[in-house]
């Protein structure tokens, strides 16, 4: 059977791939543009690597939730065309990925443990060169 940790790494990988892949071309449009699309393959490499090193950690998992957010909204906000296909598919695969990520979140209230602060921290500036990109891409 195959688990929700399984799901979000898979999910992690299918769009970093998506996103590297496509990112020399979108550099070619637009310079903000591209490195986000860059950065946001970086984003949830990093998440699939906390998910790995740290398979019993909850943070790991929010930091993958709160990234496939990042990247259906930014889809959603600057997203001008009509979806094609690859966009179709790899937003279905963000959104499961999300599902599953959040199935691994237990809800615990109190005070941020000293990582992640910093990972919040980077996810939140990642997630704003990503709007700022389609701003102005």
């Amino acid at each position: 059977m195959i688990d929700s940790r399984t799901v979000v790494l898979a999910a992690c990988g299918v769009s970093a791939g998506v996103h590297v892949a496509l990112g020399p071309s979108h550099l070619e449009e637009s310079r903000t543009l591209g490195v986000a699309f860059l950065l946001g393959a970086l984003l949830v490499t990093c998440a699939a690597a906390a998910i790995a090193f740290r398979p019993d950690a909850q943070w790991p998992a929010a930091v993958a939730a709160a990234s496939f957010a990042a990247l259906l909204v930014s889809y959603v906000v600057f997203q001008h065309e009509p979806p094609d296909a690859l966009a179709a598919i790899t937003k279905v695969v963000e959104a499961t990925g999300l599902v599953f990520a959040l199935r691994l979140v237990r809800l615990r209230l109190g005070p941020l443990e000293p990582g992640v602060a910093g990972t919040v921290f980077a996810l939140f500036v990642a997630f704003g060169l990503m709007l700022a990109g389609g701003a102005h891409g």
